[in-house]
């Protein structure tokens, strides 16, 4: 027994000595990479031509990909689109009016299909704003606050209590306000994002206290606030 005792030990001081030695010579690697002085070429050595920037590294690539300016032309605002916009005529469903130059009738998607007063009467909302931009080739919507706008109307269209309700959307610094007809005609700012929470909450605001003296007193409504609506009352 103590024999075998004996060789485990001596086993274990060789282990742990060639462990020593492995971490003495990486350390020795280590500090000799860091201090050993690497060779350099002299400035007066070096030719013109072969003075080359360095690689840029995928951050860099990635970078200059993401912030490379759009090609000028592909999208401008809808205001210098002229009669190039007013002769667009082309097959669509319609989903709402925007107002540009003229009132124009767009898709789901945010193309522009034709001008208001060439097409059938639609019973849509309207998408206004200061400005729109507007991809030249494809005569489409482009712009964050329009996309904003398409988005909370396809949300709201899902919903039967309001959609008959909404008659506006206006864009206002990327952010969108609707109107609805609750009794009146109220705003409902619905800012960017979340909109399915914010519709909930709204359509739960409506049915509680829609009919109440407070509803009927609101002059607007904000849902920017996370879970929160807040009511503006006509003083």
């Amino acid at each position: 027994m103590s024999q075998k005792i004996e060789r485990i030990g001596k086993s274990a001081a060789v282990i742990t000595s060639l462990i020593l030695c492995a971490l003495v010579l990486n350390l020795w690697v280590l500090n000799a990479d860091a201090t050993e002085p690497r060779e350099t070429i002299p400035s007066s050595q070096i030719l013109p031509h072969e003075v080359l920037p360095a690689e840029p590294g995928w951050i860099e690539r990635a970078y200059g990909f993401l912030m490379k300016p759009t090609r000028q032309g592909e999208a401008v605002p809808a205001a210098d689109m002229g009669h190039d916009l007013q002769a667009v005529n082309r097959a669509g469903k319609a989903a709402a009016f925007i107002l540009l130059d003229e009132l124009m009738v767009i898709d789901k998607k945010g193309r522009i299909i034709a001008a208001a007063d060439s097409c059938p009467h639609y019973n849509l909302p309207i998408i206004s704003g200061s400005q729109f931009y507007i991809d030249e080739k494809q005569k489409m919507l482009v712009d964050r606050g329009a996309k904003n706008a398409l988005e909370l109307l396809s949300e709201i269209r899902t919903r039967r209590e309001l959609w008959p309700l909404l008659s506006e959307i206006k864009v206002k610094d990327n952010e969108v306000i609707a109107y609805f007809g609750f009794g009146h005609v109220i705003p409902v700012i619905f800012g960017e994002g979340g909109w399915e929470q914010k519709i909930d909450n709204l359509i739960a605001y409506q049915n509680q206290l829609g009919g109440s003296d407070l509803g009927k007193m609101a002059a607007y409504l904000d849902l920017r606030i996370e879970d929160r609506i807040v009511v503006k009352k006509n003083v």
